[in-house]
């Protein structure tokens, strides 16, 4: 069983949002085609793709946060 005191793993694979509701469609749908993107550099891609694949392997550094690891992933998460 599970500590209770251990934070729950997100699953990448899925949409933070309840794609059952309208508005949880609008919301992944504005999250997936964010302009704010394109600014990025492409230094902060990798750095967001590393961070990414350490936290799938469970070695994501200490003060890794929810907003850290969503901030990238609907461009990197399917398509790198």
């Amino acid at each position: 069983m599970a500590n209770s005191t251990e934070p729950t793993r997100i699953d990448l694979s899925q949409s933070r949002y309840d794609l059952s509701s309208y508005w949880g469609r609008v919301k992944h749908f504005m999250e997936t085609t964010d302009m704010r993107l394109v600014l990025a550099s492409d230094a902060e891609l990798y750095e967001s793709k590393k961070l990414l694949l350490l936290y799938e392997k469970g070695l994501e550094p200490d003060g890794t946060t929810t907003e850290d690891l969503y901030r990238f992933m609907p461009p990197l998460g399917r398509r790198f």
